[in-house]
C-alpha cells in the first residue's frame, strides 16, 4: 500500500513542479510564451490545467504555445509523463501477474 501511495505522490509532484514551471516560465521569462482562453493575466489555476492536461494526455487543449522554448518545456513535460505512466503500467501489470500466480 505504501507503493501505491509513493507512486501516486511522485506522479503529483511531478505535475505539479511542471505547473510551477510554466508559470516561471510564463512570469520570468517569457510574458506570453503560453496563450490562455480569456481575459486578464493567467491564474495558479491556469498552469495546474495547462500541466495536468499535458500529463493526462499528452496533448495541449485549449490554450497556444506561442514560443519554441516553451514548446520544449512541454515536450520534456509530455515525454517524462508517457515514461512515468508506462512504468506504472508495467510495474501494475508485474504486481497482477505475480498476484495471480501465489
Amino acid at each position: 500500500m505504501l507503493a501505491v501511495l509513493a507512486v501516486a505522490a511522485g506522479w503529483l509532484a511531478v505535475h505539479t513542479v511542471y505547473a510551477l514551471r510554466y508559470a516561471r516560465h510564463w512570469f520570468v521569462n517569457e510574458p506570453g510564451c503560453v496563450d490562455f482562453p480569456g481575459d486578464g493575466p493567467p491564474r495558479l489555476s491556469d498552469f495546474v490545467y495547462l500541466s495536468f492536461t499535458l500529463g493526462m494526455t499528452y496533448q495541449v487543449s485549449d490554450t497556444d504555445l506561442r514560443t519554441p522554448a516553451v514548446r520544449r518545456l512541454v515536450l520534456r513535460h509530455t515525454l517524462l509523463a508517457y515514461l512515468l505512466g508506462t512504468v506504472v503500467v508495467a510495474a501494475t501489470i508485474n504486481l497482477v501477474v505475480g498476484l495471480a500466480s501465489r
